[in-house]
Formats: structure tokens, sequence, C-alpha cells
């Protein structure tokens, strides 16, 4: 069984895929901003979560499918108004 990917396919991930990697950035920007404004101190150790790589891994694959889903909702909502 070979999986065809038709032009339309391909034409609409490559236009949802920038909106997961602009999110992906952004989100990844906000993190480390945050990161480095507290600077390694623990203000409120009962509820901030400590960025480790797992917890930064986390949340950049959640940012990215985020980002895709709100792709998803506009390219597909763009297109009905056509």
């Amino acid at each position: 069984m070979t999986f065809l990917i038709t032009p339309k396919f391909k034409r609409n991930v490559l236009r949802i895929i920038p909106f997961g990697m602009i999110w992906l950035f952004t989100g990844r920007m906000f993190l480390l901003s945050e990161a480095l404004y507290e600077g390694g101190q623990v203000i409120n150790s009962v509820t901030e979560i400590e960025l480790t790589l797992p917890v930064f891994l986390f949340a950049s694959v959640c940012i990215f499918l985020l980002g895709v889903l709100v792709g998803i909702i506009e390219t597909r909502t763009l297109q009905k108004g056509k």
C-alpha cells in the first residue's frame, strides 16, 4: 500500500508548518527570557515549575503542536472564504 501525497495536501502542509515554527520560536524566547529573568532564584517554590531539559522539550513540543492546530484552523477558515 503506497501513500501518494497530492499537491493539495503538500500545499496545505507547507502553509501550516510556518504557524508551528513561529509559535515554537516565540514560545522558546518566552521560556528562555523568563528563566533568565528569574536567574535561578526560587520565588515561590510551591507553584513554580523549574525549567529543566525535559520540561523545556515538553513545552516546546506542546507549543509547536498548538501552533500547528492554530495553522490548521486559520488555513481552513481562510480557504472557506475563497
